[in-house]
């Protein structure tokens, strides 16, 4: 059966009210889908009495969003199946989509009281700082959700506050797949983790060199649905032990002359042709329509957790490899650790004013812990959190994911600690740095006047914050 069959197979199995979830570009929140809910008429889940043990559920519809290519939704449509089949009186209202507006629909439906009762969250911090994710803590201390086996450093980087109201749903890090084919048609050698942007560089001219008219050796690295700009950068800056921000989160710590590092390097490898115009990256509205997709860059900066759905894409081998370090690199954008960690892009959190507290506890729990539903699920939001379901998914997928899990396992070797809690305006700044990377290379400005801009603009976006 193909994947396009099974996907409609499972959508009618599961009876989906879908209203045209949008993968078209940040800003038309206005189109955004309004998903029916459970949400309504509680004081939120968090102040609820939690008991030890299995609860007896009740009979609910429950609401779940999530982002990703179709192999990732029709995986995770058949696991709420075995859910229910488990559990009967619970059945599920899906909403999904592509990740590009998936933030500012989730806000929308939040800010007019029609959030979800849970979801695969992108940004955490904007709902927190509304009170509008459950607290998971409660539910963990009672035994409710099993986290044993998962990396507890990993676990510690959701708290805010000292709270977890979100869990890992996958493990992964940012990096760069490539086009396995196009590589041996350049004739050139696959890179490997680890390799600085010295490496980087080198690779993207000797790819120039070997590939047709019309391909390109990479995507930038602000692709609208890869890695985005800020979230690279930020990782830079890890690598020459600068935190993104000062104490309070209220100032950058970091100043013009790293972000004019950062903003001339990209210029640099623009102008020598190794990139797209930037005209065709911004055309990129999902994975679907990136470069990469259609074959005309070899490299792709995105995180890991995609690799499934990526491959499902793409009729050529692919490969993985960490973000480029400046560990070691001599001329482009030296530094002195590796700079990157392992983070959790693909979470999942409870709405605090879900009705039914008990009954979405329970679906976390499975969707994160159940064999059954990880044999179904596998690594289509990255490697498991724990050990035990790694172990158990990873003999049945495919050569990609197994990559990726060796990825994953040299981030986690060489990591760089972030220990740092970012300030609730953290999601506009990352606005702001997709903007000044789009200015720069389409060249609206210069590198200097799109820093000085930078700063300018960051210090009221900072300075609104609470």
């Amino acid at each position: 059966m193909s994947q396009q069959s099974a996907f409609a197979r499972a959508r009618r199995d599961l009876t989906i009210t879908r209203r045209g979830l949008m993968t078209s570009a940040v800003g038309t929140a206005g189109a955004l889908l309004l998903a029916a809910c459970s949400s309504g008429g509680s004081d939120g889940g968090s102040s609820a009495k939690v008991t030890s043990g299995p609860v007896k559920l009740t009979t609910a519809k429950l609401a779940i969003s999530w982002w990703g290519a179709d192999d990732r939704t029709t995986k995770t449509l058949a696991a709420l199946k075995l859910y229910t089949q488990k559990h009967p009186q619970i059945t599920f209202q899906p909403s999904y989509g592509g990740i590009v507006g998936y933030q500012d629909k989730m806000v929308t439906q939040f800010s007019g009281g029609n959030g979800p009762d849970l979801m695969q969250v992108s940004d955490r911090l904007p709902f927190i700082a509304n009170d509008q994710l459950l607290d998971l803590d409660p539910y963990i201390k009672a035994g409710r959700i099993d986290l044993s086996g998962a990396n507890q450093a990993t676990l510690d980087s959701q708290r805010v506050g000292g709270k977890l109201y979100t869990i890992p749903w996958g493990l992964s890090a940012n990096c760069f797949f490539y086009n396995k084919a196009l590589f041996q048609q350049a004739g050139v050698a696959e890179p490997k983790n680890g390799w600085t942007w010295d490496d980087y560089a080198d690779t993207l001219e000797k790819l120039s060199d070997g590939l047709p008219d019309g391909v390109y050796p990479s995507e930038d690295i602000w692709a609208p649905a890869g890695t985005t700009a800020w979230q690279p950068f930020q990782l830079y800056l890890f690598s020459k032990g600068i935190k993104p921000y000062k104490s309070g989160g209220k100032e950058l710590n970091f100043g013009k002359a790293e972000l004019s590092e950062w903003l001339s390097f990209w210029q640099g490898l623009l102008k020598k042709g190794y990139l797209p115009p930037a005209s065709d990256t911004a055309e990129e509205n999902a994975i679907q329509t990136s470069p990469f997709v259609k074959r005309t860059a070899a490299l792709y900066p995105i995180n890991s957790s995609i690799a499934t759905s990526l491959q499902g894409l793409m009729k050529d081998e692919l490969g993985v490899v960490t973000l480029p370090t400046g560990y070691q690199s001599k001329q482009n954008l030296p530094a002195k650790e590796f700079g990157e960690y392992i983070n959790a892009p693909i979470i999942i959190g409870a709405n605090a004013k879900t009705q039914y507290p008990d009954d979405v506890v329970d679906v976390i729990n499975f969707l994160i812990t159940n064999p059954d539903a990880n044999k179904i699920t596998l690594m289509s939001r990255g490697v498991p959190l724990t050990q035990a379901i790694t172990k158990l998914v990873t003999p049945l997928v495919t050569p990609i994911e197994r990559a990726m899990t060796q990825m994953i396992d040299y981030v986690q070797a060489h990591a760089t600690k972030n220990t740092q809690a970012f300030p609730d305006t953290d999601g506009q700044i990352g606005t702001l740095m997709q903007n000044t990377s789009q200015s720069v290379a389409f060249g609206k400005q210069s590198v200097s006047a799109a820093v000085s801009d930078f700063f300018s603009q960051a210090q009221t976006i900072l300075a609104s914050g609470s």
